[in-house]
């Protein structure tokens, strides 16, 4: 899925990405290309958030290869973009905003 929420209002934005999470906790293998790191954690739940990759790419090198629940995401996604990523855990979850 190529940017799936892309120009979608909030709601339906999440309700996308649950369909995607649905998807996958049925056993379905997903390749999703997104741009907002805000939709990460809506991908899996958190305790099954170890099992999702994160693939960053910067000039056609691999610059990001991690999985979403490690803790130094946020640092290696500030790096990808260029812009200050940040890891902020709301109700036990981690999520990641991004910043001026």
């Amino acid at each position: 899925a190529d940017e799936p929420a892309n120009h979608l209002d909030p709601a339906v934005q999440f309700a996308v990405y649950g369909l995607l999470r649905d998807q996958w906790l049925a056993g379905r293998g997903l390749m999703v290309v997104t741009h907002d790191v805000g939709l990460l954690t809506h991908l899996a739940p958190p305790e099954r958030r170890c099992d999702v990759r994160v693939i960053g790419l910067k000039a056609g090198r691999i610059l990001v290869e991690s999985d979403l629940s490690k803790r130094s995401l946020s640092d290696e996604l500030s790096e990808l973009f260029g812009i200050r990523v940040q890891s902020v855990e709301v109700d036990g979850s981690q999520h990641w905003v991004v910043r001026p």
